[in-house]
């Protein structure tokens, strides 16, 4: 009552073809499925491999759909399989393909590897780097930390501070500026910048929110869905889902944060007694929790955030791995037109032309507001300065901040986020980055701000075209520093748009990797 499946065949549950049931034989020995399957072997007219991402395919999923058979349950047997058609390239082109696919494939299977690997390192570090129940130490410590930890009240570290919800129904307490979370927008992300909606200050007064302070204060739902949590990058309100733990000035944030497993589980527990499934803040409050030092925080703070984000760029590169593969999928198989070559040469049919950098962008320089005057200082405008620019690709906030009244009093100006390169065009030419959040710098840089028809990711990836030539007009100076104008006259070669975007995100990618990459020896020796 089984079928024998040979290497090299394909069966599939003529049922359940519709979800995906389906599958490629490559044990190098027998095995056996039910009789209800369906077994095939291809001629030698097809790669395997392309047939299989061909079955992947939503072309695929269509012809299942038009031919499918059946009442309450609808079935697509052999003899239908044996209707359908697809173009096939030649067979060195389908070996291409499928080869290609493949190895896509191998990349998504090695970074969901990574990840799960991540994910249970820090699921054991949890266990290990804080006390256990009934005692006051951790079982793995670094090694220059002695003495007990200590039993505190999560009110005794942080304020709890609920949220409010300004009246729906008044156009003016909303699309303001103030950032305003739901628990809809917190997820496992470690940290939030932006909310999807924003409200007014006279919406925030005429409501029972409040500004929650960034940097200090972790998101924490209340209601049902208890513990989601998140730390603030940008000063925030919340509605009324919350209670956000505001630390106090001697605990370390990304410390308690790590601790939110332990806090969710026992806010659970105590919202399991109420009525409904929710946690005032009086009731978080309470929760007792173990402390070391603030040294030590600062340690298991820095240790789990470094985990948190690898986790997350692998998390993003899975993503947009798979999104490059569905893409791929669609434009590489489904139709005769949209073959291997036709995806790939056309990018490499057209010249690339001859163009001066201040053609694709407008150069800026920076500026300093007077150091003497305060007013000038501590506000919320990024503002870099050469030090600050490192090998990543982008930067998010910088160290130091200027008001409004500081821009205003010099000749600093506002760049636009994603589409800025930040320059340094003194001492140590050519440092970059793509700004992430709108920010302004001081003289020490001139940032290149693309146009919309230049792809700025193409643009940082001639970074170091563009520092060598810059190199060589500042050589000739009696300073080592390039001008605005001298940059603006650099000789680049320009593909079109969609080559450059194509270009930029292949080495993004890379970059990407080298970050995770850099990351993981940081922490492997961050933890010996």
């Amino acid at each position: 009552m089984y079928i024998i499946v040979s290497p090299n065949s394909f069966a599939y549950n003529p049922a359940r073809i519709n979800v995906g049931s389906i599958g490629y034989q490559a044990l190098g020995k027998n095995v056996i499925v039910s009789s209800l399957y369906e077994v095939f072997k291809t001629s030698h007219e097809v790669d395997d491999h392309f047939l299989w991402y061909w079955f992947k395919s939503d072309h695929f999923k269509r012809l299942v759909e038009s031919l499918q058979e059946g009442g309450v349950r609808l079935y697509f047997y052999f003899d239908k399989l044996q209707k359908g058609e697809l173009w096939l390239p030649p067979i060195e082109e389908q070996r291409k393909i499928g080869g290609y696919f493949k190895s896509v494939d191998n990349l998504i299977t090695l970074h969901q590897r990574k990840l799960d690997d991540l994910k249970k390192l820090k699921s054991g570090l949890l266990q290990k780097m804080f006390p256990k129940a009934g005692e006051t130490v951790p079982e793995v410590r670094f090694p220059e930390f002695t003495g007990d930890w200590e039993q505190r009240k999560l009110g005794e570290l942080a304020e709890i501070v609920s949220g409010g919800t300004p009246a729906t129904s008044n156009p003016e307490y909303w699309d303001g500026t103030i950032n305003w979370y739901t628990p809809a927008e917190i997820s496992e992300a470690r940290y939030v910048y932006g909310s999807q909606k924003k409200i007014t200050e006279v919406g925030l007064n005429n409501s029972s929110a409040k500004i929650l302070p960034k940097d200090r204060t972790i998101l924490f739902t209340s209601r049902a869905g208890i513990g989601k949590t998140a730390i603030l990058k940008n000063d925030a309100s919340t509605n009324q889902g919350f209670q956000s733990i505001v630390v106090k000035n001697n605990i370390d944030p990304e410390f308690v944060y790590s601790m939110s497993t332990q806090i969710k589980e026992k806010a659970e527990r105590v919202a399991a007694g109420s009525t409904f499934s929710e946690i005032s803040g009086k009731q978080l409050g309470k929760i007792i929790l173990m402390i070391p030092g603030i040294k030590e925080q600062q340690r298991i703070g820095e240790l789990f955030s470094i985990i948190d984000n690898l986790i997350t760029l692998h998390q993003r590169k899975s993503v947009t791995i798979k999104k490059l593969k569905s893409g791929l999928l669609r434009k590489m198989i489904l139709t005769v037109e949209s073959t291997l070559t036709d995806v790939f040469l056309p990018l490499f049919t057209i010249d690339w032309e001859q163009r001066k950098l201040g053609e694709l962008a407008e150069i800026v320089s920076g500026g300093t507001p007077a150091t003497s005057n305060p007013e000038y200082w501590d506000g919320t405008i990024n503002w870099y300065t050469p030090a600050e620019i490192s090998e990543a690709r982008y930067v998010y906030g910088s160290q130091k901040k200027i008001t409004e009244v500081g821009l205003n009093n010099s000749s600093a100006k506002i760049l636009p986020k994603d589409r800025t390169i930040l320059f340094t065009s003194r001492a140590g030419i050519g440092k970059t980055a793509i700004l992430k959040n709108d920010a302004s710098t001081n003289q020490g840089f001139q940032s290149i701000v693309v146009k919309n028809n230049i792809d700025p990711e193409f643009v940082y990836s001639m970074s170091t075209q563009i520092k060598e030539k810059a190199e060589r007009v500042a050589a000739g100076s009696t300073f080592s520093e390039i001008s605005g104008k001298q940059l603006g006259k650099i000789i680049l070669m320009i593909p079109g748009i969609k080559e450059q975007q194509r270009i930029g995100e292949l080495f993004s990618i890379i970059d990407n990797l080298i970050t995770l990459h850099q990351r993981k020896l940081f922490i492997i020796s961050y933890i010996k």
